[in-house]
Order: C-alpha cells, then sequence, then structure tokens
C-alpha cells in the first residue's frame, strides 16, 4: 500500500516533468546563439554544431565551423570557413552574408556562403578615411585658421596704429634696446617668457584670492607683449623702409613691420620659431625700456636726444 501510496504522488510529478522539460526525453535539438561579437586579438569560434546569428569582430580571428544564419562582418579580422561551415544559412543569393573590412578570408573546401562576400581592403579603407574624413577636416581647419589669422592680423594693425600715435617714443625705446643691447635682452626675454610668467600665473590659478588678480595679471602681460612687439614691427619697418633709400613716419613704418611679421609666421616651421622669437625680444625690450623709463624719473627717452648723424657733406659746409 505504501509503494502504490508513493508511485501515486510520483505519477504526477513525472507527467509535469514530461511537459516542461521534453529534454530529458528527446535529443536536444542545437541552440541558436545571438550576435556573437569579439573585439581585440585572439580567436573567436562558431564550432561544429553551433548555429550563431550574426558574427561580429574587430581584430583576431574567426573560425566558423558552424552554422551563422545571417551575417559575418570582420574588420582587420582574419576569417576562417571550415568544411561543413555555412554562412548565411538564411539568406537569398542577393543579400551580402559575409563583409571584411580590411581583414583576410581563408575558405576551406565544403565551406559555403549563401548569399554575396564584399571585401574591402587596407588601401581602399586608407583612402576612404583621407577623402571622407581627413581632407573635409583639414580643409575646415584650415579655413578656420587662416580667418583667425586674419582676425588677429587685423587686431595687431589696429594696435600698431594706436600705439604708433599715442606712445611713439616708448616704441623708439624698445627699438633702440634691441639694436643697442640685444643681448641681455634676450636673456630679460627668455627670463620673463619661460620663467616669470608662467610660474606667477600658476600661483595665482592655485589659490582663490589670486583668481582675483589673473584678468589683471593677464592684462599687464599682453600690454607690455603688445607694447615690445609694435615696437620690434616699427624697428623693422623703419630698417626695411631705411634699407630701400626712403624715409616714413612711425605709423606707417609699424604697419609695414606687422605684415612683413604675419606674412612671415604664415611660413610653415619657420613661422613657430618666429613667434617665439618676436615674444622673447618684445618682452625682454619692453622691460628694458619701462625700466629705463622708471630710472630716468618717467620720462621717456626721445628720438631727438640721439646723436645727430653729421653728413662728410655738412662737415665741409660747416669748414
Amino acid at each position: 500500500m505504501a509503494h502504490g501510496a508513493r508511485a501515486a504522488l510520483l505519477l504526477p510529478l513525472a507527467l509535469l516533468a514530461l511537459l516542461l522539460l521534453p529534454g530529458l526525453t528527446a535529443p536536444a535539438a542545437a541552440a541558436v546563439r545571438g550576435t556573437v561579437t569579439h573585439v581585440g586579438s585572439g580567436t573567436v569560434t562558431v564550432a561544429r554544431g553551433d548555429t550563431a546569428s550574426s558574427v561580429f569582430a574587430v581584430g583576431g580571428s574567426v573560425v566558423i565551423a558552424g552554422t551563422v544564419n545571417d551575417t559575418v562582418v570582420g574588420i582587420d579580422t582574419h576569417v576562417t570557413l571550415q568544411p561543413g561551415s555555412v554562412v548565411g544559412a538564411s539568406h537569398t543569393a542577393g543579400t551580402t552574408s559575409l563583409v571584411l573590412i580590411g581583414g583576410s578570408l581563408t575558405k576551406q573546401g565544403g565551406a559555403v556562403v549563401r548569399g554575396s562576400t564584399t571585401t574591402v581592403n587596407g588601401s581602399q579603407v586608407a583612402t576612404a578615411w583621407r577623402e571622407g574624413v581627413v581632407a573635409p577636416v583639414s580643409h575646415a581647419l584650415g579655413t578656420l585658421s587662416l580667418i583667425i589669422w586674419g582676425a588677429l592680423t587685423i587686431l595687431f594693425v589696429l594696435l600698431a596704429v594706436v600705439l604708433a600715435a599715442l606712445a611713439p617714443r616708448q616704441l623708439t625705446a624698445v627699438g633702440r634696446r634691441i639694436t643697442r643691447r640685444p643681448l641681455p635682452t634676450i636673456g630679460w626675454g627668455l627670463l620673463i617668457a619661460l620663467v616669470i610668467v608662467p610660474v606667477v600665473t600658476l600661483l595665482l590659478v592655485a589659490s582663490i584670492i589670486g583668481l582675483l588678480a589673473l584678468i589683471p595679471w593677464g592684462i599687464v602681460v599682453l600690454a607690455v607683449y603688445a607694447v615690445g612687439a609694435v615696437g620690434i614691427a616699427a624697428l623693422l619697418g623703419e630698417a626695411l623702409v631705411h634699407r630701400l633709400g626712403g624715409h616714413m613716419g612711425l605709423v606707417l613704418a609699424s604697419l609695414i613691420g606687422v605684415v612683413i611679421i604675419r606674412l612671415v609666421e604664415l611660413i610653415p616651421f619657420v613661422g613657430p620659431v618666429v613667434s617665439g622669437l618676436l615674444a622673447i625680444l618684445a618682452f625682454g625690450a619692453a622691460a628694458m625700456a619701462f625700466w629705463d623709463w622708471r630710472r630716468g624719473g618717467g620720462a621717456a627717452p626721445a628720438r631727438a636726444a640721439e646723436t645727430p648723424v653729421v653728413t662728410e657733406a655738412e662737415q665741409r659746409r660747416a669748414a
């Protein structure tokens, strides 16, 4: 009786197992995996008897021994189709089943690819990248750089006109410092541009109180650089005009010097060197001219203070 009661209790459980777990009484069908994704080195495999919906790989290797229902996509990947493998099992003849971009394919005997195969080699990828991405970006950046260069040139020209009109003796003092004491000018310029300005800026940024003085400090640095740079431009313009046998005012000489400097800065490799040297000379000459001005009681030296040049003809007439 006890045995019959136990059998009566197990019978419903056995029937439920037959309904919910048919795999216990029948051979299991091959499982269908989803999309197999692989990135990096190494190898991913769809084994014989396995089925995947699709395969997507970047780098490394893909070995197909089983079935892929849809598409295999490999980017810089080596794909191997072993005998008995099927790619694109659910595809028709006009559908793309295998895509290789910059990779390689080994198709062994007995492997089947239903549909078409698209292969893009490395040179085609490089050409598409250059023409589709690099060239448009370079063109856009080049156009933007040219616009920025034009805007800065106009600003530099306006600044040269204003300084030449309002502070001619200061600009003359800057040029005099460079011609008379070039080595100290370069030394002070290196000290200011490479040490003083970066260190003071970092100290101001590092403190909350210093942040309040950051904008005034930036204005001072730009003002010193502007006076020095325009003074150098004026010196360059005057030297060029004098060499050509002419003479002109400080404003026009400054404009000529600014245009020459800005055009030279467009030359590849030479431009950055000229810009760096201009900054060093500008900071050094402006600082030394300011020091001379402070030491002289606030009076900037004028051109009239220079020793007049007496020509040989004038000496004969005086005799």
